[in-house]
């Protein structure tokens, strides 16, 4: 949970950061809510996000919220990575997947893979060379326009949803208590070694533990990213 940082000199904010359930995390969402406005007046922004699949609401609503702090954004890129979401429903150590919500993501990651593949093939694998070419296609872009200070012609938050119809309405809809309920990651203490693997990997400080002696506990930053999951 880093302060905010000091926006005075800053030519171009960059926010970046994954997709949860087609929407910021909300980690970054609070994040930004303790921006300072930016000094210098209208100040440019791009963003930046990977996602399991569709980004939903999440460039529209940071569009906003960043609005508020007269950041305006030029534009934005995404980067689909499904391994960002593991289909997976073994248990691990101490962390397992909640058996029923595991089996249910693992049918339905499933099907997803399988329908990018047929309407989407671009979005059926991992991210290649072609993904980075695009990248830095959209940075030099982004990079020129913060340059000239072209703020005038930067789209409307709306426009910068995801194609795919229902996902913005999505994103906009899960509360923050929400990923804790979907997720279906649960700490067994039986199995957990106390390592603090997970503790250390949490970007969003969800996973926390008083001692070196206590089984992590989960709070309510969970943003879904399967750090936790992985790592352990």
């Amino acid at each position: 949970r880093p302060a905010p940082p000091d926006l005075a000199g800053v030519d171009l904010v960059a926010v970046v950061c994954p997709t949860m359930y087609f929407r910021p995390t909300i980690a970054m969402e609070r994040f930004v809510m303790r921006l300072p406005v930016a000094p210098r007046g209208r100040t440019p922004a791009l963003l930046l996000a990977t996602c399991g699949g569709m980004p939903g609401a999440h460039f529209s609503l940071l569009a906003e919220w960043l609005r508020h702090k007269d950041l305006v954004t030029l534009g934005a890129h995404w980067v689909i990575a499904p391994s960002n979401w593991p289909p997976h429903i073994q248990s691990v150590k101490g962390l397992r997947f909640a058996e029923g919500i595991g089996r249910l993501a693992t049918r339905t990651v499933r099907s997803l893979r399988v329908l990018w593949a047929t309407v989407w093939p671009e979005a059926s694998g991992e991210p290649d060379e072609r993904d980075r070419e695009d990248l830095d296609r959209f940075l030099d872009e982004m990079l020129d326009r913060a340059s000239a200070r072209r703020l005038d012609d930067a789209p409307e938050p709306r426009t910068l949803n995801s194609a795919l119809p229902g996902t913005p309405a999505l994103g906009r809809f899960f509360p923050e208590d929400a990923p804790d309920l979907i997720v279906g990651l649960r700490l067994d203490a039986a199995r957990c070694s106390r390592c603090g693997t997970c503790v250390h990997a949490c970007p969003s400080g969800t996973l926390t533990r008083a001692s070196k002696d206590e089984v992590p506990t989960i709070g309510t930053w969970c943003s879904g990213c399967f750090a936790c999951y992985n790592r352990c």
